[in-house]
């Protein structure tokens, strides 16, 4: 309603419209405005999508993550139709499954920048080293790859091409690739949150830590994305085999590295999304 004072008595006036539709209306709006101003953040970090958020004058990109941490889901819910898509048209051309499956991940890792996997093979270069923390620290900030990273996505690639080649379907393997792909982002805010950072510069320190009501909304919308498209029962062991990857990942850093770096974001989302693909793998 307006903040304007009420006009006198005896003046005519026009009464803008209010009562409870116009309150809903707006709250609704608010609220689709929020989420959308959220996922545009998440893309802009998580993929390549050339969009920018509408962020305060002096404001990095990265300082927003963690205020659009909820929306990590819907961002990996897009990168999962990608390859859902990429795969389907691999299919409807013939190729072998082997191949389809292979650039439909090559698509995602595409799409993505290869920002996950590059975390992946930075940590395992690192916390695979038998040197001290600061030693583990600086390899991982080589831009060089070593066994360990060379081994780590192999194996990670190798488990998730095998996963879609063992389906085989399209629709079976569009709803594993959405569901693990958004389900597995749903838990890089938990680790944001609960883990303190391994350096004082960096990913982890930039981005802070998201409120808990951010990382309850994305492991909520996570885990519903997963029992909409792998069902209930494989959508709820899915779900829990992943965060205890995550929640792995997450321990298996603070102890080897000190804490949180990017790269263990990365790295707990390739390793929990591989981790569901076998379940699903497991129970067809």
């Amino acid at each position: 309603m307006s903040d304007l004072p009420p006009p006198p008595p005896d003046a005519p006036s026009e009464t803008p419209a209010s009562g409870p539709d116009k309150t809903n209306k707006d709250t609704a709006t608010h609220i689709l405005t929020g989420w959308w101003h959220d996922l545009i953040v998440a893309l802009s970090f998580l993929t390549i999508l050339p969009v920018r958020p509408k962020l305060p004058e002096g404001q990095d990109a990265r300082a927003a993550l963690r205020y659009g941490a909820r929306a990590f889901p819907l961002a990996g819910l897009i990168v999962g139709a990608i390859g859902a898509l990429t795969y389907a048209v691999c299919s409807a051309l013939k190729l072998p499954p082997e191949a389809a499956a292979f650039i439909a991940i090559g698509a995602m890792i595409f799409f993505t920048g290869a920002l996950h996997e590059d975390g992946l093979a930075d940590l395992a270069d690192g916390a695979g080293s038998h040197k001290d923390k600061d030693t583990r620290l600086r390899i991982m900030r080589d831009s060089r790859i070593g066994t360990f990273g060379t081994l780590a996505l192999i194996i990670v690639v190798g488990v998730k091409t095998g996963s879609i080649t063992a389906l085989g379907w399209p629709d079976h393997v569009a709803t594993m690739l959405l569901g693990s792909a958004a389900a597995s982002r749903a838990f890089l805010p938990a680790l944001m949150r609960f883990i303190p950072p391994a350096r004082a510069d960096g990913l982890a320190v930039q981005a802070g830590r998201p409120e808990e009501s951010q990382v309850v909304l994305a492991a909520l919308l996570g885990a519903a994305l997963a029992l909409l498209f792998l069902g209930p029962v494989a959508g709820i062991i899915a779900f829990a085999v992943g965060a205890g990857t995550a929640a792995f990942i997450g321990w298996f850093a603070k102890r080897r590295i000190g804490g949180l770096t990017g790269d263990v974001l990365g790295a707990a989302q390739q390793m929990s999304e591989a981790a569901m693909m076998l379940v699903v793998v497991a129970l067809v």
